[in-house]
């Protein structure tokens, strides 16, 4: 049996035709999602380079995985246990094969 899947077409403003727009909490709950996966990539990121620059060390997944448990105690960024953990884990182990 095969499935077939709408054409999916941005219109004049933005929108993807049959979707809609989010609601404004599933708006807010994106946008916070995706500035903690940019937080989290960035400070990654930094370790990484900092790690192969100075060290010729290389920080894999298991360690940057790591890094945001314990990123996620310390006070200033709490705020990344309001999302889920299942974005920022996925960027870390696409993020590691380009270290490779």
């Amino acid at each position: 049996m095969k499935v077939s899947r709408p054409v999916l077409k941005p219109s004049q403003n933005g929108d993807i035709s049959g979707l809609g727009q989010p609601t404004p909490e599933q708006e807010n709950l994106l946008r916070r999602t995706l500035g903690c996966v940019r937080l989290v990539y960035n400070k990654a990121l930094a370790t990484r380079t900092e790690a192969w620059y100075e060290r010729k060390e290389r920080v894999g997944y298991s360690q940057t995985s790591s890094m945001l448990t314990s990123w996620k105690k310390e006070e200033e960024l709490d705020f990344l246990n309001e999302v889920s953990c299942v974005p920022p884990s996925s960027m870390f182990k696409a993020s590691a094969n380009c270290f490779q």
